[in-house]
C-alpha cells in the first residue's frame, strides 16, 4: 500500500510539471487568440486573411467559442495541476482540498456547457453540435461531482481510519 501511494506522488509530481507547461502553452495560445480576435474586430480584410491561415471561421462568435474552450483547458488544467501538487504535499489524496478542486471543476463545466452550446449554434447555427457540446460538458460536469463524492467518501473512511489506529 505504502508504494502505491509513493508511485502515485512520483506520478503526480512528473504530470504537475508537464500540465505547468500546458498551462504555460495555453496561456500564449489564449494571448494570441484574443490578439488576432481583437485584429479582426478592427480591420474587415484582417479577418479573411486570418481565416485563410488557420483553416476555419474567424468570425467573432466562432472566436469567442474558441476563446471559452481554450480558457476551460487552462481552468482545467489549473485545477488538475493542483490537485496532483496537493496528492504530492499530503499524506493521502482523500482531503477536503482535492474534494473542493473537483467540485470547481464541475462547476467550470456545467456553467459553460451552456455557454459552449449557445455559441456553437449562432457561430454555425448547428443544433446537433450545440447539443453535442452542450451534452459533453453536462458529461465532464456529472463524473467530476462524482468523483469529488467519491473523494469526500474516501475522507471519512481515511479519518475513520487514522482515528481508529
Amino acid at each position: 500500500m505504502k508504494g502505491d501511494l509513493n508511485t502515485l506522488k512520483k506520478v503526480c509530481m512528473y504530470a504537475s510539471k508537464v500540465m505547468f507547461a500546458g498551462q504555460v502553452v495555453l496561456g500564449l495560445i489564449i494571448a494570441a487568440t484574443v490578439i488576432l480576435g481583437v485584429a479582426s474586430l478592427l480591420s474587415d480584410g484582417f479577418a479573411d486573411e486570418v481565416s485563410g491561415w488557420i483553416g476555419g471561421d474567424m468570425s467573432p462568435i466562432a472566436s469567442m467559442e474558441a476563446l471559452l474552450i481554450l480558457v476551460m483547458g487552462f481552468i482545467t488544467l489549473r485545477i488538475v495541476c493542483g490537485f496532483m501538487d496537493s496528492i504530492q504535499r499530503n499524506h493521502s489524496p482523500f482531503t477536503q482540498g482535492n474534494v473542493d478542486r473537483l467540485k470547481a471543476l464541475s462547476w467550470t463545466y456545467l456553467v459553460s456547457s451552456v455557454f459552449l452550446a449557445v455559441l456553437e449554434y449562432f457561430a454555425h447555427g448547428s443544433v446537433s453540435n450545440a447539443i453535442f457540446l452542450c451534452l459533453g460538458s453536462l458529461l465532464v460536469c456529472v463524473v467530476m461531482y462524482c468523483l469529488a463524492l467519491i473523494f469526500r467518501y474516501g475522507g471519512l473512511l481515511q479519518k475513520e481510519s487514522d482515528e481508529t489506529l
